[in-house]
């Protein structure tokens, strides 16, 4: 009978064995923070991915729509694949296009006919204002005369009054 009753000392055996194979709390608790820091940066950086996705898909169809390719519309799917990998809009669109044969330049706009605004040639030996002298400002201005009867007289008005 003896044999089937645990001794004193051997209950605090079982008990030290239990400690040993059991860390302690602290470490517990370390381990735990540490797990916890880890998980919080790994969705705070996912979801910084995924914001950072939609405003480029965002960007992408603003500028999508202002593309000046007519056959763009067709290959929208593989322009965007370009954009996201981090092609700049044009370049995508020149790239996917170009290589599927439909590449054509933009239509060209004229400009409008017309206009309020005289644009005048100028010769290029003519030099800056700042550059030339009393007497060659005083030729240069009689030449607009010439060229313009009344023009140099009426730009004088305008300034004095």
């Amino acid at each position: 009978m003896s044999d089937d009753l645990p001794t004193d000392n051997e209950g605090e055996n079982d008990q030290e064995e239990e400690k040993i194979e059991k860390p302690p709390r602290s470490d517990n608790r370390f381990k735990d923070l540490s797990e916890k820091v880890e998980m919080t940066a790994k969705e705070r950086d996912e979801a910084k991915a995924a914001a950072e996705a939609a405003q480029k898909e965002v960007e992408f169809y603003k500028d999508f729509s202002k593309l000046k390719y007519q056959d763009a519309a067709d290959y929208q799917d593989k322009i965007k694949e370009k954009v996201m990998a981090g092609y700049d809009m044009e370049d995508a669109a020149i790239s996917v296009l170009a290589r599927a044969g439909k590449l054509t330049p933009p239509p060209q706009r004229s400009s409008p006919a017309g206009g309020s605004a005289s644009t005048a040639i100028k010769s290029g030996d003519e030099k800056p204002i700042g550059e030339m002298t009393r007497a060659e400002k005083r030729e240069a201005l009689m030449e607009i005369e010439r060229q313009e009867p009344g023009s140099l007289s009426q730009t004088l008005r305008k300034i004095s009054l």
